[in-house]
């Protein structure tokens, strides 16, 4: 819960309103409790803002990025999960980074392309049909089968990548790579 009640402007503002109105009403002869006063005045606004949903818990944090020319293709998520399908990769495609860093990613990868993985996890997991690397780690290896060859970089820091090798009904189908931001 973020508690910026405490330091935002309405807060400070109230809370030289009433110092002032202390002062002035003291000079007249009027005794405010002004301690009283200012714990009372936060509280209702404190309570003012759970009923109008001030905390609600935010949606869309995270970043989630993709990066696609003719011969290279990034995808990253941060702090967020994604779901990327690369069965549109064209024949001029030559390499892939998929990288999740304090998130997860899943990627879908067309049985009918050779790609040459190799993956780097720190404090992370990075999950392919044949190996798991976790921890910290590199490894290289092989997936899919077919004449075009893709080379295809996998980086988890701190977070989660898995390879799903799926059948390509499609190939010219368009690229569904879409990304989903968790609420963490």
């Amino acid at each position: 819960m973020k508690m910026d009640i405490f330091f935002g402007n309405l807060f400070w503002g109230i809370l030289f309103v009433l110092i002032g109105l202390s002062i002035v009403l003291k000079s007249f002869g009027f005794k405010i409790p002004l301690v009283t006063t200012f714990i009372a005045i936060i509280i209702i606004m404190f309570g003012v803002k759970i009923l109008i949903g001030a905390y609600k818990k935010p949606t869309g944090r995270g970043i989630t990025t993709k990066e696609i020319s003719a011969s290279h293709r990034e995808y990253t998520s941060v702090f967020s999960s994604s779901r990327v399908v690369l069965d549109d990769l064209t024949p001029q495609t030559k390499y892939v980074e998929v990288t999740a860093v304090f998130g997860s990613s899943t990627v879908y990868l067309p049985s009918n392309i050779d790609f040459e993985v190799e993956s780097n996890a720190v404090f992370g997991s990075v999950v392919t049909p044949s190996k798991t690397e976790s921890i910290i780690g590199s490894s290289r290896q092989n997936l899919g089968e077919g004449k075009q060859k893709v080379r295809l970089e996998a980086n988890a820091i701190f977070g989660r990548l898995e390879f799903i090798i799926q059948d390509v009904v499609n190939p010219a189908a368009p690229n569904d790579s879409t990304a989903a931001p968790s609420g963490f």
